[in-house]
């Protein structure tokens, strides 16, 4: 496994993925917002978008996938999607999150990037709706991304 700058990533690369998956790169697109990759396993109707900077496992050998599942994450004052081995944001890629908006009464902002696609934001009323809101994004991804959507309570989604 050789770490590879996401911006360095070229078609036919094997890359494990936020989802831990081994995929193949079948096209990488960048521009200023980022590097967006599309692979054998997502086809085309689904992006990883990454920072530039972002380093990705590049594996040149067969390798078992890990245990991987979607996480929903509350930490005061935001909420964070994420997809990877546990729902630790070091060791996991970002999907989705929420932020209060500043000054009272003035919401809470919905961000995803469905599909790996452009940004997209919503502006919901509380934190009870975005956190609705984030549960089913996070179903969403689980579904598009092949793996289980990680319940707190034990068991999976």
């Amino acid at each position: 496994m050789t770490p590879m700058r996401a911006d360095e990533l070229l078609a036919g690369d094997r890359i494990l993925s936020p989802a831990g998956h081994l995929e193949s790169v079948t096209d990488v697109t960048v521009d200023q917002d980022g590097v967006r990759v599309s692979t054998d396993r997502t086809g085309t109707g689904y992006r990883w978008f990454f920072n530039g900077y972002k380093k990705l496992p590049v594996l040149r050998l067969p390798h078992a996938p890990r245990p991987v599942q979607v996480w929903t994450s509350e930490l005061h004052p935001a909420m964070c999607v994420y997809v990877g081995p546990s729902g630790d944001h070091w060791t996991s890629h970002a999907l989705a999150w929420a932020s209060r908006r500043s000054g009272t009464g003035a919401g809470w902002e919905v961000m995803d990037r469905p599909g790996g696609a452009d940004q997209v934001t919503e502006i919901v009323a509380d934190r009870a709706m975005a956190r609705r809101r984030l549960r089913r994004i996070a179903a969403a991804h689980a579904k598009a991304l092949g793996v289980p959507v990680h319940n707190p309570a034990g068991g999976e989604r």
